[in-house]
């Protein structure tokens, strides 16, 4: 009985952890999602950093103004820069993404380790069973032969009286 509540304790725990894996894939894929779409978000912007809509018109006209070639080296430093940030953005991202992955896959080797696990405690409860039936069995037989072991010696008792009685009449008579 001891073995058996043992074995329910281990089931239980083995099904809470199951659980908590489950729980924790579905967060992780959850977080997969939500950086994926960000990523998508920073490459749209990056893009509208190192591709910005300037006509020739509008380089034209900046670089006509007093102090146009200044201002117009000043907005290629400043895109420039918010590019190095967004890329850095992104990279910081794709890391952060690939350490995710890499969670993920983790998780799943321990859900086959733990499915490999079940099966062989499916198959050691299985072997258990046997090996109770077995017991029973060898149990009932051994009972069954120190009955008749001793329904023998009884037996065996009584003919040693019968005949202990028939030399005790044979001297008395």
């Amino acid at each position: 009985r001891e073995e058996v509540r043992d074995l329910a304790q281990r089931l239980e725990r083995m099904q809470r952890v199951l659980m908590a894996m489950d729980q924790h894939r579905n967060q992780l894929e959850s977080e997969k999602q939500s950086q994926l779409e960000e990523i998508a978000t920073c490459e749209r912007k990056l893009k509208d950093l190192t591709d910005p809509e300037l006509t020739d018109l509008d380089i034209e006209l900046l670089l006509s103004l007093p102090g146009g070639p200044e201002k117009m080296g000043l907005l290629l430093l400043g895109t420039e820069e918010r590019w190095r940030r967004a890329r850095d953005g992104v990279i910081s991202r794709w890391e952060e993404f690939q350490k995710a992955k890499e969670d993920v896959e983790s998780a799943r080797q321990v859900q086959i380790r733990l499915r490999d696990m079940q099966a062989v405690h499916e198959e050691q409860r299985r072997v258990l069973d046997q090996v109770r039936r077995k017991h029973g069995e060898s149990m009932e037989a051994r009972a069954a032969l120190a009955r008749r072991d001793r329904m023998i010696r009884g037996l065996e008792a009584r003919v040693r009286e019968a005949a202990e009685r028939k030399g005790a009449d044979a001297e008395w008579g």
